[in-house]
């Protein structure tokens, strides 16, 4: 027989855990509002970041690890599971596209890089007249980004596979609960509207949603168009049970709801984190090591930018000279005046930015860069060298700094497909209406329906990979060069074995396919269609005879001057001998006479 749960122990836990979590959450907060600046809302930074190095380094990291969304290929080991596993792909690819999860794994990449990525998968009670959420149709999978000011782990564990407890709170409209046969009648009847105190006493009143909301209730009370609660799901691995117990003080130690899960093993959360600390259980976000240089680039910056604004300029004239410098303040560029003594008066500049400073923080934003990955070549800011061949070379090794990075996201996004697959199989309420291709025509699509029923096989006899540059970007350009290296590369070479299987290529279609990617719909009126005409004396794909010489120039482009390192070495240098040419002209003007 089970051991009955300690909510006591488990509540005081929690409470231990949230206290020992809360470090993390301010320095995510605060990492934050450097993100979203001072003019992101009154609750943002407090004082001005004229160039915002943090912001820029996210959104790169962003768009290296999940700025595409993923295409999930499905294999077997059992020769007899295959088609199975094509109508499975095909399901997930159409589920990943109805929860529009692209966007959703961008949120939870984001979460990882301001501190830990936490992300909830499972499927709302069927059938759909019990009503489990009000976010989600009831009988589909759901993956949902829980943010680290609502989520809780213990934190007296070594690492995040040993925990004994962790969850989430999240507030729920009452009158959704109120009837509801999932959870405690009793207990429901209760619970009391929210009014945030008991959120706020135990998280504190930083929490990173206050960037725009400002320091206020906002979990219920008048704020809130519906009187709703707050409750906490917790998953206990062990006992291999999700419970769900109010936030509230007088009832928090009884269960609102209590059921065995009969998901995955390992739970319904996934955690993403880039680096780990030994002997720690939570991870290093990448934005640590940056939140230093961004801070000091930042103050820099504005100092920089004090010292511009005192900058002056001023017209000095001697005593008795007074008339003279109105005269010549009131005149206008190219006029003639007349002046007692043109040589009593002369121009004098106070103030403006310190050329030192200036070549310091020049350094600085190389140096962010540079602890970044380097963020110029990976973002596409500006070239790296002066040759096109070497600037290929650098995105290659500057990929490879994040490539760690891109492994981790790809491994865990194959974890919550994984688990969205095994809802797909394993619950009889899905139905999805879908088209599949037939082999030998691939321009004609069948209609079949997927549902549990249809796979045949457990949820283990199938493996499930993502391709890891499905998750990247890639402009319409870059995927007209793609076809054009694999026309080149590929297919002209076995031309001839092609056209001796019967395979050709369709050139209406690969024109109308260039035409789209290269944005020249006019490349559709090239091609003419006509009867095929061939010569009955030549072979099918025979080659045309290669000339007897041929010559092949080579042409090394060279862009001298051309990076932003060299700009900024070129300008640094300049700001350096500048400083110095001042200093020593102030040393002479020191000099007895």
């Amino acid at each position: 027989m089970a051991k009955a749960i300690d909510y006591d122990r488990l509540i005081e836990a929690r409470r231990y855990s949230q206290r020992a979590l809360l470090p993390f959450r301010q320095e995510r907060t605060h990492a934050l509002k450097q993100y979203v600046g001072n003019r992101y809302s009154t609750n943002g930074a407090s004082r001005p970041i004229h160039a915002n190095l943090l912001e820029m380094a996210v959104e790169i990291y962003v768009r290296q690890l999940a700025a595409g969304v993923p295409r999930v290929m499905v294999s077997t080991h059992h020769d007899h599971l295959r088609p199975d596993a094509l109508e499975l792909a095909t399901a997930l690819n159409h589920l990943i596209d109805e929860l529009d999860l692209g966007a959703t794994l961008q949120r939870w990449v984001k979460d990882a890089i301001f501190g830990m990525g936490i992300m909830k998968v499972g499927i709302t009670d069927s059938p759909p007249k019990k009503i489990a959420g009000f976010r989600h149709s009831a009988g589909q999978p759901f993956a949902d980004v829980i943010s680290l000011d609502d989520w809780v782990h213990d934190m007296t564990a070594d690492t995040l596979e040993e925990v004994a407890y962790c969850g989430h709170r999240y507030t729920v409209a009452l009158e959704f609960l109120k009837g509801n046969d999932l959870f405690d009648q009793g207990l429901v009847n209760q619970l009391v509207p929210d009014h945030g105190d008991a959120e706020e006493e135990e998280s504190g009143s930083d929490d990173a949603a206050e960037i725009s909301t400002g320091n206020q209730s906002y979990a219920g009370g008048d704020e809130s168009y519906r009187d709703t609660v707050t409750l906490w799901d917790y998953w206990l691995p062990v006992e291999q049970k999700i419970v769900t117990v109010p936030d509230q003080t007088s009832i928090e130690k009884k269960p609102l709801r209590e059921v065995d899960w009969n998901g995955p093993q390992l739970g319904p959360y996934h955690l993403l984190g880039f680096k780990d600390v030994p002997d720690n259980i939570m991870p290093l976000p990448p934005v640590a090591g940056l939140m230093e240089l961004h801070e000091l680039y930042a103050n820099l910056t504005r100092k920089l930018a004090r010292q511009a604004e005192r900058q002056k300029t001023i017209l000095g004239v001697m005593s008795g000279g007074a008339e003279d410098g109105r005269a010549i303040t009131r005149s206008n560029d190219g006029d003639a005046i007349g002046m007692v003594d043109p040589q009593s008066a002369a121009e004098f500049k106070f103030g403006g930015p310190d050329n030192m400073l200036q070549a310091f923080s020049i350094d600085i934003k190389g140096l962010f860069s540079w602890i970044g990955g380097n963020l110029d070549l990976l973002g596409g800011l500006s070239p790296m060298s002066e040759t096109l061949g070497q600037d290929k070379m650098l995105a290659q090794s500057a990929s490879g700094l994040i490539v760690s990075m891109q492994e981790e996201t790809v491994k865990r996004t194959t974890g919550v497909i994984r688990d969205l697959a095994y809802w797909l199989i394993t619950d009889p309420f899905i139905e999805l209406p879908l088209t599949k291709r037939t082999p030998g025509f691939p321009r004609e699509a069948l209609p079949f329906k997927f549902t549990a029923d249809s796979i045949d096989g457990n949820w283990i006899d199938y493996n499930f990979r993502i391709s890891p540059y499905s998750m990247m970007q890639q402009t319409p350009m870059q995927k007209f060069s793609m076809l054009n290296q694999i026309l080149s590369g590929v297919y002209a070479p076995m031309l001839q074995i092609m056209q001796q299987q019967g395979i050709s290529i369709d050139m209406q279609e690969l024109t109308r396919l260039m035409s789209t990617l290269t944005d020249m719909p006019e490349l559709r009126d090239i091609l003419l269609q006509s009867e095929p005409q061939q010569d009955a004396g030549e072979p099918i794909g025979e080659k045309p005879p290669k000339a007897a010489n041929t010559t092949r120039t080579n042409i090394r482009v060279n862009r001298p001057g051309v990076t932003r390192e060299g700009a900024d070495q070129a300008l640094r240098t300049d700001l350096i001998n500048g400083a110095q040419n001042d200093d020593q002209k102030a040393a002479i003007g020191r000099a007895p006479s």
